[in-house]
């Protein structure tokens, strides 16, 4: 046992001596730390994401209203309003208390007097100068952050001044906060947490795994000579595999630690994402600490595999040649290209909601598998160039063709990059446009009838006040009228 230690320490320190020492060095810890850190930071995104989203939906819950099924037994009277302050949506909630001891919702200590109401932070932030501090009723104080689904929400709790209109059934009776099915603010169009995390991972977990393919063959003639060496010398798998984890451990595990400041410091203050405004809750990543030094810990490891997985040798100890472009390309990777090319191609006609996710699926397949497939094209190419230079007697044909069959690798590398980077900005055009389909379209509504749309409740006014109040409309204006039929009165005919 003492013996594979002391070993398996001198492995590690020729590693960390061949990597201080070796051709083109300093280029491939630099790819390493900077490959390392952009996994580690998808990775750690990941974790954010996910705590984000049960953050959300735990105080979304502590806020959301018990209906009753009859007004007899409510404490509260309770409806949903919107506006807007320039282009952001504004969520309202006017409030009616019927008992002196009526229940608050998370965020809210008491509530305010009548004709009185409560806003967001990031609502008296933003709305300062459309005058949201008069615009509701006289402000009253802010919301507590328990009571916000996160604290870029623009939120208002309204204590309306009258009583409402029974015939009004757009207020619903509460008996008390907390039901957990809290739809109000923000939470009214949140999209699964899927969303996010799928496209983060393809705009930009893809790109990095790939950077870390690269990185990890910066400078691979040495090392494989090195393999090769170690094989022939009677060296496993898992002593080459020692020598190449002294080699990369020290810029991958310090990429690693650097992607761990900006979610440290996320965690300790609300951070605001550019260029969305959107504000992270420090607490939700504070709480997920354990899975996000666990997902670091992973991203590193996975780091780490990929850079023995890319420095293998054959098995059959008939060569010591490493495994490269050079030798022949097993059949099930074009398969398995050819797989990712027909899903991407069918995605369209895939019920709607999976079309994202195989399409996105069937790239991310061809991508990792396409390799395979233009280092094929390229040997043959290769060969059909050295055919051609040596019937028509061409030297340089008969060379460079050669040249290409025996080391299309080269190729393959410039290839990728071209492909990978227009894939990446050409899926991120994707993305965009279909998820601001939804926002173009209500910006146009907006643009054709601006902020003139105002619902009025006309149930406590006479005929003689409604006609004054069409009367008092200025020109252009359009009135649209919406009677409710109460199921419990006995109906008029005329």
């Amino acid at each position: 046992m003492g013996r594979n230690l002391r070993l398996a320490g001198k492995l590690i320190r020729i590693g960390l001596a061949a990597g201080r020492s070796a051709p083109g060095d300093r280029l491939r810890r630099w790819g390493l730390f900077g490959a390392a850190a952009a996994v580690a930071l998808v990775t750690l995104a990941t974790v954010a994401a996910f705590a984000t989203y049960d953050g959300r939906e735990t105080r979304a819950d502590a806020r959301g209203p018990v209906i009753t099924g009859s007004a007899r037994h409510a404490a509260l009277l309770y409806r949903e309003g919107a506006d807007s302050v320039g282009s952001t949506p504004v969520s309202i909630v006017f409030v009616h208390p019927v008992t002196p001891d009526a229940p608050v919702p998370a965020g809210v200590t008491r509530w305010p007097k009548p004709g009185e109401v409560l806003l967001s932070p990031e609502l008296v932030r933003t709305g300062k100068g459309e005058g949201v501090l008069t615009r509701y009723g006289k402000f009253a104080g802010t919301i507590d952050p328990d009571g916000l689904v996160t604290p870029s929400e623009r939120f208002a709790y309204v204590r309306v001044a009258g009583t409402p209109p029974k015939d009004d059934h757009r207020w619903m009776p509460v008996s008390a906060f907390g039901s957990g099915g809290g739809a109000t603010g923000e939470m009214a169009d949140q999209r699964p947490v899927s969303s996010p995390v799928v496209g983060l991972w393809f705009l930009a977990g893809v790109p990095a795994l790939a950077l870390t393919v690269v990185a990890a063959r910066d400078g691979s003639r040495t090392r494989d000579r090195r393999s090769s060496l170690l094989q022939a010398l009677g060296g496993t798998w898992r002593h080459r595999m020692l020598v190449n984890l002294g080699e990369a451990a020290v810029p991958a595990a310090l990429g690693t630690f650097v992607a761990l400041v900006p979610y440290t410091a996320a965690s300790v203050w609300d951070t605001r994402l550019p260029p969305t405004g959107y504000l992270l809750d420090h607490r939700d990543l504070a709480a997920a600490w354990p899975t996000a030094v666990a997902s670091a810990a992973v991203s590193l490891l996975l780091v780490l595999g990929i850079v023995v997985g890319t420095h293998r040798v054959h098995r059959d100890g008939r060569s010591t040649r490493p495994a490269s472009f050079t030798s022949r390309v097993p059949a099930w990777r074009l398969v398995a290209c050819g797989v990712g090319a027909a899903l991407v191609l069918t995605s369209q006609y895939m019920p709607r909601r999976a079309q994202v996710f195989v399409f996105t699926a069937g790239t991310a397949i061809m991508w990792a598998f396409l390799s395979s497939v233009v280092a094929l094209v390229t040997r043959h190419l290769g060969a059909w160039l050295a055919g051609n230079g040596r019937r028509s007697g061409h030297a340089g044909r008969l060379i460079g063709g050669r040249w290409t069959h025996a080391h299309p690798g080269v190729i393959v590398r410039l290839a990728l990059a071209m492909v990978i980077g227009i894939g990446v900005v050409a899926q991120m055009q994707v993305w965009t446009s279909r998820l601001g389909l939804h926002s173009h379209a209500a910006v146009l509504t907006h643009d054709r009838i601006k902020d003139t749309v105002i619902e009025v409740s006309t149930g406590g006014m006479t005929a003689a006040q409604a006609d004054r109040f069409r009367s008092s409309l200025p020109p252009g204006s359009a009135l649209l009228t919406r009677t409710f039929h109460d199921p419990g009165a006995p109906e008029t005919r005329g």
